[in-house]
């Protein structure tokens, strides 16, 4: 869920981490620079806007997706909403 992907951003090598291997993962530290908290806040941000999208798959784990906002945004023909903007430059 979300603060198993914080903590894959943020470089923390929780024992859950390390367990799925995820640390091997080029984009694995990317937010290094910032707090697992600084990191949760713009994944927050990013739900609210509607770039993630976090859904129950099974009971009590819920699995986040990227939307079709998020996709245009990688692929160049968006730009990112400037609340999300915002945390990442602060």
């Amino acid at each position: 869920g979300k603060l198993l992907i914080a903590d894959f951003l943020a470089g923390s090598e929780t024992a859950k981490i390390k367990s799925l291997r995820m640390q091997r993962l080029s984009d694995f530290g990317l937010l290094k620079d910032r707090k697992k908290k600084e990191v949760v806040e713009i994944l927050d941000a990013m739900l609210t806007c509607g770039l993630l999208e976090q859904r129950e798959m099974n009971a009590n784990r819920p699995t986040v997706f990227a939307t079709d906002a998020a996709t245009a945004i990688i692929e160049g023909s968006a730009s990112i909403p400037a609340v999300v903007a915002i945390l990442f430059t602060s």
